[in-house]
């Protein structure tokens, strides 16, 4: 059996740049006459290429390229397909396609005759995470009861008013 499935496990990946971007991206492959990758894979990565013998999902299949399509994450938190220059088209939910596209949840992208569906992908930036940590403390600031965390920086406050 060919090694395939060396991106994607039950669970996410974790990748050098986990901590300040988390990138999920959960694809269903609903059909294909090469049933070893039917199922769900999931992947933390924001560029996903499908392709024959080289590529995040490999699928042996008559006419499928090495970089057949590619999927990936903007940081703007949008899923693009692209689509090899050695390729004519492509289907995105059942419309042939030779662009770029925009996707979303629940869309299929049809290549040959396998079948992808969208499950599930996010894009968390570090700014994003900045602005979940500065939810969080107004929350913590704006509790009536003093937090021992809220005493504390209390205290920095005063300390730095004295200073200046």
């Amino acid at each position: 059996m060919r090694s395939r499935r060396w991106s994607t496990f039950p669970g996410l990946l974790k990748s050098p740049f986990s901590f300040y971007n988390q990138i999920m991206l959960s694809l269903i492959i609903e059909t294909s006459p090469d049933c070893e990758v039917i199922g769900e894979h999931l992947f933390n990565k924001n560029v996903i290429k499908f392709g024959r013998s080289l590529g995040d999902i490999l699928i042996d299949e008559e006419g499928i390229v090495n970089g057949h399509i590619s999927l990936e994450i903007s940081e703007e938190n949008e899923l693009l397909v692209h689509r090899s220059g050695r390729i004519e088209s492509y289907l995105v939910n059942e419309k042939v396609t030779n662009a770029s596209k925009r996707l979303k949840v629940g869309d299929t992208i049809t290549i040959q005759k396998s079948k992808i569906r969208i499950k599930e992908f996010k894009f968390d930036t570090p700014k994003s995470k900045k602005e979940k940590v500065r939810e969080n403390l107004a929350k913590i600031m704006g509790h009536s009861e003093l937090s021992p965390l809220r005493k504390i920086i209390l205290e920095l406050e005063g300390d730095l008013k004295k200073l200046s």
